[in-house]
């Protein structure tokens, strides 16, 4: 997401190296972002979601006009722990999550659900914890999902539903100015953020 990159302190008064102030001030800002990985080259703290997908942690104010990527050095500033700031990054995902809907999508197999709202980090909802539970209660204990564009995340139950997905999901990341991943992501409880690639949407 090239365009709300900003680094240092343009959106603020420097504090620590990337401008944030107190941890327990910063804290209700934080965000995983979910990013392309050759994005994710430049200075941050990451999780490796696979290998073309980063989650990379950042703050984003309550409009998300000014996103910042949070820095090793910014925690070393806070004096906290990683484990506290990905617990303060997973509560901000959460907290968005409730904002959506969940647009249940005609397919010939199986069931999908597309998720609709106004935030920057809606495909990033993949990596929120209560994600999971609130996609279950849909459709139940086998989950999928492609992202290909930051804007555009859809769920599935069945591989089959890229049948009449895939066409769609394929034109978006063409003409999108911004991609993820044409990754089919299968949740998988042990794997980084929840998530494992069981292939590809061209071969899915």
């Amino acid at each position: 997401m090239s365009h709300t990159h900003t680094h240092g302190g343009a959106c603020g008064a420097l504090t620590s190296p990337s401008g944030f102030g107190a941890f327990d001030v910063s804290a209700g800002g934080l965000k995983w972002l979910l990013e392309p990985a050759p994005e994710a080259e430049t200075p941050g703290v990451r999780v490796a979601v696979s290998e073309n997908l980063a989650a990379s942690l950042v703050h984003a104010d309550s409009a998300e006009r000014c996103v910042r990527w949070v820095e090793d050095a910014d925690l070393d500033f806070w004096g906290v722990t990683r484990d506290s700031v990905a617990s303060a990054a997973a509560q901000g995902l959460d907290a968005l999550l409730d904002e959506l809907s969940w647009r249940p999508r005609p397919v010939t197999q199986g069931r999908a659900f597309q998720l609709e709202g106004r935030t920057l980090f809606r495909a990033s909802m993949l990596c929120a914890p209560a994600f999971a539970g609130q996609a279950f209660e849909r459709l139940g204990p086998a989950l999928f999902a492609v992202a290909p564009t930051p804007e555009l995340v859809i769920v599935f139950d069945e591989l089959g539903a890229l049948g009449t997905l895939g066409p769609e999901l394929l034109r978006a990341w063409a003409r999108a100015p911004e991609r993820l991943s044409l990754e089919v992501l299968a949740h998988a409880p042990d794997a980084p953020l929840g998530w494992r690639v069981a292939g590809t949407l061209e071969s899915a």
